[in-house]
């Protein structure tokens, strides 16, 4: 590994583009805490940096095939990392919006049209957030919750074993309930 240590940028991504796992390793072993630091110092939220940097090595992993870097590697890690963040930041003033209007809500007016508008939006955040998780994690969920496949089924179908797909939909529900905290009493019916 330490050999990869030594691979300048360009290098590191002409073997990346290979599909060498050692050479994602040491862009990862580079990145990791520089674009943590940076993503902190726009968030200050340690675990949502971290799924923002995870989800930017796994884009980065995914695309590993078909990537097209015309600046430097360094760039493209910082560029990604800042629309992670701008994301989760727009996503969270959306949320921020609707839980202000809820509050703002009469207390007794329980109509089924505002019943159902509440639903509705409640359940757009609710898809927002899922097409947000991990991309396994999130086909094993929506095979799961969405087409209410059994955790057997999802194994075949997708070639894992049973506790992977328990575990994938667990994490999931973990990450959704974490991420729509302030929405509780509102999901009983909905995750």
């Amino acid at each position: 590994m330490a050999e990869y240590g030594k691979h300048i940028d360009y290098e590191l991504l002409l073997l990346l583009k290979q599909g060498n796992v050692k050479a994602f390793s040491a862009v990862y072993d580079r990145y990791f805490e520089l674009l943590f630091r940076h993503a902190l110092s726009m968030l200050k939220d340690k675990e949502a940096v971290k799924d923002v940097i995870q989800n930017v090595f796994t884009r980065l992993w995914e695309m590993h095939e078909s990537l097209e870097i015309h600046t430097s590697l360094s760039s493209y890690l910082y560029a990604s990392t800042r629309h992670g963040v701008l994301k989760i930041i727009r996503h969270s003033k959306v949320e921020e919006r609707f839980f202000n209007n809820l509050q703002q809500l009469p207390v007794g007016l329980n109509s089924p049209a505002e019943e159902h508008l509440r639903e509705t939006e409640l359940r757009r955040i609710i898809e927002a957030e899922i097409i947000r998780l991990p991309s396994k994690m999130r086909e094993v969920f929506t095979l799961s919750r969405i087409h209410n496949n059994s955790h057997r089924e999802i194994a075949e179908r997708l070639n894992l074993s049973e506790n992977t797909v328990k575990r994938q939909v667990s994490n999931a529900l973990f990450i959704l309930r974490k991420k729509l905290k302030c929405f509780v009493p509102f999901l009983v019916n909905l995750i």
